[in-house]
């Protein structure tokens, strides 16, 4: 958790229910040195993270501030139900 194809309305919800998991992320990425989620998660403005190309990217960090901070995405997001994108409902 969360899947990898998470969306910021199901984001939201874990980072608000399971902040833990949120915990978790950050330090992978720290172990890791590479982001949990896609270039284009996020609006570029927002990414704080840049690769050897200097082509930003966003950290866990940033794709909570972004989620949380902006009163338009928390109430954009409040109506969004969580779902599984997968046919199946499974992980590969």
């Amino acid at each position: 958790m969360p899947c990898i194809m998470v969306g910021l309305g199901e984001l939201k919800n874990i980072i608000r229910q399971f902040p833990e998991v949120i915990d978790n992320i950050r330090r992978i990425e720290g172990k890791v040195k590479r982001s949990f989620f896609p270039p284009n998660f996020i609006p570029q403005r927002f990414m704080t993270g840049r690769d050897k190309n200097n082509i930003p990217f966003p950290w866990v960090d940033d794709v909570v501030k972004y989620v949380s901070d902006d009163p338009d995405q928390i109430q954009m997001f409040e109506e969004e139900a969580a779902s599984c994108m997968s046919y199946y409902s499974l992980c590969e």
